[in-house]
């Protein structure tokens, strides 16, 4: 083996290795940890220079207990509203883009991680970020299923048997 086929292997499995780490959930949920260490981020700017005091918003803290709770789709929901009713920030963003991922949503996650690393002023917000959404890309640009499971339809011998009347 050359060295060049050596450093392509130990760089395929350490992309392999990202992978799985990401999709078992092993990557830090940067919010979290925050939030469970007793550091403030209650207060956070939005892209258009307004601060927002997330902690001022029983919602905010129902939306992060339903994602602890590991309810991706519900957490989702309740962030969008509270993005919606003037609580968009880095994190309202970083964790929708968190629901989306677990979701198995990759471009919705992908485009709200990139919000995240344009928007916020949080320099480890963003490096998380950008983590997420350069092992995500990878991921999907190298998945080989690309949607549309439980496809009934599908021309299958079984069905052109059946059709055929045998």
């Amino acid at each position: 083996m050359t060295e060049n086929t050596v450093t392509k292997g130990w760089r395929y499995l350490l992309a392999i290795a990202l992978m799985i780490t990401v999709f078992a959930g092993l990557l830090p949920t940067v919010a979290a940890k925050t939030i469970s260490s007793g550091v403030s981020v209650n207060v956070r700017v939005n892209s258009k220079g307004k601060k927002v005091n997330l902690g001022s918003s029983p919602a905010y803290k129902e939306a992060v207990a339903t994602f602890m709770n590991k309810k991706y789709a519900d957490a989702l929901g309740k962030f969008q509203t509270l993005d919606k009713n003037g609580f968009c920030c880095d994190m309202v963003h970083y964790y929708i883009a968190q629901c989306y991922q677990y979701t198995n949503q990759v471009n919705p996650a992908m485009s709200n991680y990139e919000w995240v690393s344009v928007y916020s002023k949080d320099p480890r917000l963003i490096y998380y970020a950008n983590g997420a959404y350069e092992q995500l890309a990878y991921y999907n640009g190298h998945r080989t299923y690309s949607g549309q499971g439980n496809n009934f339809d599908r021309n299958t011998f079984r069905s052109r048997m059946r059709a055929s009347g045998c």
